[in-house]
């Protein structure tokens, strides 16, 4: 179906075939959308909006010859003089087959597709075809890529699939050789369709993770029974802002076949999943800030901060209170009072106890501890000594949730580099988790172009 375009078609709500409506499907910056000219209600001004968001999905057949589902509807009266009413969904699924609206399908399979995928697997569908060590035509290539199998599990299987134009001779025409990379996730029927596509994210963000930067999910699916009925979908809802396709995507921190290299690549994603299990939110915040091209720079900052506080309570907070000791203050008070109270070591300990739990942890501790044994990396990489980094970005952050005015902290023209050296640090502690070489790590962060401009010489 063509984004470019807009299509003619009648809609109704299923079991009520003959209140059919005229309508047209849009589509406005990568929205889809249709608007009827009419309502499937009789009074519909007088009708409570929650009663016409009650409708979950309509059908549809459209001048193009397809049949088509939207699912999770919303209606709302668009015009009430012309009585016109918009329908926005989140799921359009389109096919020339009319089963689609009259008989139940089990999905067994989804191919999708992302801007960065073809980059980051590095295949390429053709070779050279040689004749006595000359060139005499292009054929596709016979070696197929090893280890194509990403995941699998008792209910998922996650893998790399190819296609390509068939290449010809011809003397006197040119023919475009194309080719295309996508993943096929193949499922059984017992997954829900909002689980599939939560699968689909994460899968997205290891990509965005191995990239350093954005990749797009491309907004058409192609559902499978898993024998010869193919179902398109289009997904309307976008995770991040921004979202059209990256067309410069040069650079890639982890590629398919550096994973392959150092381990089955199955291990990264099995780790990956149990890592979201246990990271989710920071890792969110993380892709959000790698994604957002758009993003205010010192909302930015808070994201990465936010994301390194989370990761700390979760990695070292509770070790930096077990080693912390009691101030030397509240220790001559202690002593006082167990002057006074010899015989009673209860209320003592008691006491103790309670001061070292009132004894507030600084963030600036927090994050020196859990950016301690990557130090040596972080000086290595930028020009700040490590104390002085963790000092900066900590005053800067305090600045901008409790208004502290404790200096050093950075000016307005500094954001922007000090969110790449927060993303690159993100990024190595995400890339350590995965069990990748810490020495490894460093050389990519190094090549990555996005980086140059903090990277010391």
């Amino acid at each position: 179906m063509n984004i470019n375009k807009q299509y003619k078609g009648i809609f109704w709500i299923p079991g009520e075939e003959k209140n059919w409506k005229n309508g047209l499907l849009k589509f406005i910056n990568g929205i889809a959308y249709v608007e009827i000219f009419g309502s499937f209600d009789n009074d519909p001004l007088s009708v409570r909006p929650k009663r016409r968001n009650e409708i979950c999905c309509i059908h549809g057949r459209l001048n193009n010859s397809r049949f088509c589902i939207l699912n999770n509807c919303q209606l709302h009266i668009s015009d009430a003089f012309f009585l016109t009413s918009t329908i926005n969904f989140e799921f359009l699924y389109f096919s020339s087959n009319q089963d689609l609206i009259t008989k139940t399908t089990n999905f067994e399979k989804i191919e999708f597709k992302l801007d960065a995928l073809r980059n980051w697997v590095n295949y390429n569908a053709f070779e050279i075809n040689y004749e006595d060590n000359k060139p005499i035509g292009i054929v596709r290539r016979s070696e197929k890529i090893e280890n194509n199998i990403l995941y699998s599990d008792d209910n998922l299987r996650l893998s790399v699939n190819f296609s390509s134009s068939i290449p010809l001779n011809h003397s006197t025409k040119d023919y475009i050789l194309e080719q295309e990379t996508s993943l096929i996730l193949e499922f059984n029927n017992q997954i829900e369709t909002n689980e599939v596509f939560q699968f689909v994210d994460k899968v997205q963000d290891f990509l965005i993770l191995m990239l350093g930067a954005r990749a797009s999910l491309k907004k058409q699916f192609l559902f499978s029974d898993g024998v010869n009925e193919y179902i398109h979908c289009y997904k309307n809802s976008s995770r991040f802002r921004n979202n059209q396709e990256n067309k410069e995507i040069y650079d890639v921190i982890f590629s398919f076949n550096d994973l392959n290299d150092k381990n089955n690549i199955c291990s990264f994603f099995n780790t990956w999943f149990s890592l979201y299990n246990n990271y989710e939110y920071p890792i969110e915040l993380l892709i959000k800030c790698l994604s957002d091209i758009s993003m205010n720079y010192e909302y930015k900052f808070i994201n990465l901060m936010y994301a390194l506080d989370v990761i700390q309570q979760k990695d070292v907070t509770n070790s930096i209170k077990d080693e912390r000791q009691i101030s030397a203050k509240n220790e001559k008070l202690i002593a006082k009072i167990a002057t006074k109270f010899k015989d009673d070591s209860n209320t003592i300990n008691e006491l103790r106890t309670q001061l070292k739990k009132n004894d507030k942890i600084k963030l600036k501790d927090k994050l020196s501890k859990l950016l301690e044994p990557f130090s040596n990396l972080i000086e290595s990489l930028f020009e700040d000594k490590f104390e002085d980094f963790i000092t900066i970005v900590v005053n800067t952050r305090n600045l901008l949730t409790h208004e502290s005015s404790v200096e050093p902290r950075l000016k307005n023209d500094e954001f922007y580099y000090y969110n790449l050296k927060l993303e690159a640090i993100l990024l190595i502690l995400f890339l350590e988790k995965l069990h990748l070489p810490l020495k490894d790590i460093e050389i990519k962060i190094k090549q990555h172009g996005k980086f140059h401009k903090v990277i010391k010489d």
